[in-house]
């Protein structure tokens, strides 16, 4: 179900989704006590939720998009001779913010969280980070410059849980400091502007990701 209005769109589902013979990361500690890191097509996962999405353009130059998505994951299978059978109440949220300033420049600030799970072997706490981006176009953007930190507060911490046959680990992951890339594009033919047209030639509803 979509409500579009002016530049705006509200849209919600529903969905169910089944994966068979999904790819899952393991671990296994081998005779000589060594962890081995390990992706085999062991399980079977469903989910089963709802997805509400919004897009904002409030002003010329400002505008939002943010979604969030409630669902019920289970999780079956058969990890080194042993039953999975797991499930958890899940959830994510979505935010991006986009800026049009003068000069031919844009401002981008993104933040993202998703919930604890499960997993074929343990557990995965929640986590949060956020992006920033700063775009500059030259030669009727034709060229441009993007400026991207990724992780911008150092909040992406990954923690996660896991046993099997003769071990149990805790492992977390955290950056020292931001991903700060620079990326430079030419745009030689503008196809996108095309795919954004319908059979009627109207325009589409926007997408509010990226710039």
């Amino acid at each position: 179900m979509q409500k579009v209005f002016s530049k705006s769109f509200l849209s919600f589902q529903a969905y169910y989704r089944k994966t068979t013979n999904k790819i899952t990361r393991i671990k296994v500690l081998d005779t000589a006590g060594i962890m081995i890191h390990t992706s085999q097509n062991l399980n079977r996962d469903f989910a089963y939720g709802a997805e509400l999405m919004t897009n904002l353009r409030l002003v010329k130059w400002f505008g939002v998009y943010a979604s969030l998505n409630l669902y019920h994951y289970r999780l079956e299978g058969n990890v080194q001779g042993a039953d999975v059978a797991a499930n958890s109440t899940n959830w994510s949220g979505r935010m991006t913010a986009s800026f049009n300033l003068k000069h031919n420049f844009r401002f981008q600030l993104m933040a993202i969280y998703r919930s604890p799970t499960v997993t074929a072997q343990g557990t995965r706490k929640g986590f949060f980070y956020s992006n920033l981006a700063i775009r500059k176009d030259f030669f009727k953007r034709k060229l441009n410059l993007t400026l991207t930190a990724r992780d911008l507060l150092n909040t992406a911490h990954y923690e996660s849980t896991a046993s099997g046959v003769g071990f149990y680990s805790h492992s977390v992951f955290r950056r020292q400091w931001p991903t700060i890339s620079l990326n430079v594009s030419y745009i030689i033919n503008n196809y996108r502007q095309k795919r954004q047209k319908n059979q009627n030639n109207q325009e589409a509803p926007p997408s509010g990701v990226g710039f």
